[in-house]
């Protein structure tokens, strides 16, 4: 019984994001990830037309969901604090739900991001925007001091990917007794990440008085002229 459209696009793109992270783009071949979703050749190119095609929908895939959810995100009725929370969150399930993500984005950084092209920078600048919205938010209400959405997002992504990435390390230190691996466990991570965010990262030094919104201030320093 033949497998409809859909399923085989889907069988032939989660056999490519566990090959190319296992062996990386070049070690890849076609003839692999065939076998491991069960199809022929000239499936995969008729689906994305060529490995490279295959390689940069896995990335815009995750790039479209991260898109999603940090809009929602964004658009919330949390507080900037919080919605920064909820978006090394996201970061950090992407990984889990996603492990082949961290290896490729490794790869992909070690030789040059050379397969990322403008319309899957597209996708990625997306999540910067998100985070922008948030940042700015943040910045008005004087919970944050101005920060690049940019450079804090690459702040943010880099130790969840090098992380989830080190699981093998992780687990050779755990085997050899060298560390205590409940210092590493990945709720211990992201919690510790949240803090830096929230208390080095973004928050804003000003004292609380210079937080005030300015119409309270007015208001503050014209009943000290009546005192």
């Amino acid at each position: 019984m033949k497998r409809a459209a859909g399923k085989t696009r889907g069988a032939i793109l989660a056999a490519a994001a566990t090959e190319f992270a296992a062996d990386g783009f070049a070690g890849a071949s076609v003839a692999d990830i065939a076998a491991r979703a069960r199809v022929n050749k000239a499936m995969i190119y008729y689906h994305f037309k060529s490995k490279k095609g295959l390689y940069v929908e896995i990335l815009r895939d995750v790039f479209r969901f991260m898109g999603a959810r940090t809009a929602d995100i964004a658009a919330s009725d949390r507080e900037p604090g919080p919605k920064i929370e909820a978006f090394i969150d996201a970061l950090n399930d992407m990984a889990v739900s996603r492990p082949y993500m961290p290896p490729i984005m490794m790869r992909e950084m070690a030789e040059g991001a050379i397969r990322l092209d403008a319309n899957t920078l597209r996708l990625m600048a997306g999540i910067f925007n998100n985070l922008r919205l948030i940042l700015e938010e943040g910045a008005r209400e004087g919970v944050f001091r101005p920060a690049n959405p940019l450079l804090t997002y690459f702040t943010l992504i880099s130790p969840v990917i090098f992380f989830r990435a080190t699981a093998p390390l992780r687990a050779a230190l755990e085997k050899s007794h060298i560390v205590d691996t409940r210092v590493v466990e990945a709720a211990t991570f992201v919690a510790q990440l949240k803090a830096a965010a929230l208390t080095v990262l973004l928050a804003n030094p000003a004292p609380p008085a210079a937080r005030q919104p300015a119409h309270r201030r007015s208001r503050s320093t014209r009943s000290g002229d009546h005192a």
